[in-house]
């Protein structure tokens, strides 16, 4: 059984190590907004996932730093898109690579305060991205 699983190291505060099946799909999920819509300034929710293989993470991690290194200057930098300001060219294009050739998949769905759900047809309604 042990021959069957990988173990890989996740990004925890508390370093913990994951005994993850080579057969998983990791899923990462992160929102934005406030899920009652009440900020007049940004009336929107938006819930993004990515999604990977455990045998991805390594390739996945290297990317990742890379582009905060290019973007932020260092590559442990925490990452909020708020804080990216005006952005030169090169750092636009980092970005863009990062999200363009990371081996994971994207879905991403958001909704506003002028969002009207029907039950009867309710993904109409919203707005769904899936890529790759």
């Amino acid at each position: 059984m042990a021959d069957d699983l990988r173990t890989i190291q996740l990004n925890a505060e508390d370093g913990e190590t994951k005994v993850i099946s080579p057969n998983s799909l990791l899923v990462f999920a992160d929102e934005t907004g406030h899920e009652d819509l009440d900020d007049p300034r940004y009336p929107v929710f938006g819930l993004g996932l990515c999604l990977m293989s455990p045998s991805m993470n390594e390739e996945l991690s290297i990317a990742w730093e890379k582009m905060r290194e290019e973007v932020f200057g260092a590559k442990h930098q925490p990452t909020h898109a708020a804080d990216m300001g005006n952005l030169r060219p090169a750092q636009v294009e980092s970005v863009a690579r990062f999200f363009r050739d990371a081996p994971f998949d994207r879905v991403a769905a958001a909704v506003t305060s002028k969002t009207r759900i029907d039950v009867n047809d309710a993904w109409t309604n919203c707005l769904l991205y899936v890529t790759k």
